[in-house]
C-alpha cells in the first residue's frame, strides 16, 4: 500500500510540474506577441495613439516611470526612443 501511495504522489507531482511549466511558457509567448504587435504598430501607424501605447507598455512592465514616459514619447511622436524603450523590456 505504501508503494502505491508513493507512486500516486510521484505522478501527481509530475503532472503539477508539467502544468506549471505550460502556464509559464504560454505567458512568455504572450509577452513576446504583445511586444511584436506594439513594435509593428509604432512602425506602421501614421499617427500614434498614446493611450494604446501606454496600455500596451503596461502589459509588458509594472514600472510606472516607463509607462508614463511611453505616453509622453507617444504624444511627442518620438518613435525611435519608443522602440528603444520597448526593446529594453
Amino acid at each position: 500500500m505504501n508503494n502505491l501511495n508513493q507512486a500516486i504522489l510521484t505522478i501527481a507531482v509530475i503532472i503539477v510540474s508539467l502544468w506549471i511549466y505550460q502556464r509559464w511558457s504560454s505567458k512568455t509567448e504572450k509577452y513576446e506577441t504583445d511586444k511584436e504587435v506594439l513594435i509593428n504598430y509604432i512602425n506602421n501607424k501614421a499617427e500614434l495613439d498614446p493611450i494604446f501605447i501606454q496600455i500596451s507598455i503596461a502589459k509588458l512592465t509594472n514600472k510606472e516611470d516607463i509607462i508614463m514616459s511611453s505616453y509622453e514619447l507617444a504624444v511627442s511622436g518620438d518613435r525611435t526612443k519608443l522602440l528603444e524603450m520597448i526593446n529594453k523590456l
